[in-house]
């Protein structure tokens, strides 16, 4: 089962797996034509990598309508370059992927708006870190999340070695 998830924005993260060691990465996709830019991409590594199921960060409130839009645009992609290709599609909300990667979906109060992005930035980071997986920016480590939460939804083997009491014990 191979799974590519994806966290998209300006800077889209992600990460794949057919085991327990994810192959992990970023896009910045510009220029004229962005979005068949990304539907190539998208394609390719399809292909390439014979995905089964993508994992797609859903869309949440609280943005400008650009990026709104923008976002949109790139999950109508994906659906689209996933029913054609009839793969598994999880959308998956950030509470959800948060809950599972790092036992957190809200960040300590008081915390300023940019301050609380960064919060939950940097625990994605510090799990990828912990779990091994190196990471080379916040995209990226949410992109992990994404994927190991689909992972533990997908196989139950690696659901039970991924709980938090496992974790805490040093089982992955």
């Amino acid at each position: 089962m191979t799974i590519l998830a994806l966290d998209l924005a300006k800077t889209i993260g992600w990460a794949r797996s057919t085991t327990r060691a994810p192959i992990i990465g970023s896009r910045t996709f510009e220029g004229r034509k962005p979005l068949a830019d990304f539907r190539v991409w998208l394609n390719a590594e399809i292909v390439q990598h014979r995905v089964e199921t993508l994992a797609i960060e859903g869309i949440f409130v609280g943005m400008n309508s650009q990026s709104a839009l923008t976002l949109a645009l790139m999950h109508g992609v994906a659906h689209e370059v996933g029913q054609s290709r009839n793969l598994r599609i999880m959308v998956v909300t950030q509470s959800e992927w948060r809950k599972h990667f790092f036992g957190a979906y809200s960040v300590p109060k008081g915390l300023t708006k940019d301050k609380r992005s960064r919060w939950l930035k940097n625990k994605a980071k510090q799990m990828c870190e912990r779990k091994g997986w190196y990471v080379q920016n916040a995209d990226q480590a949410d992109a992990a999340g994404i994927l190991d939460f689909a992972l533990a939804t997908l196989d139950p083997h690696y659901g039970v070695a991924s709980a938090p009491l496992f974790d805490q014990m040093g089982a992955i």
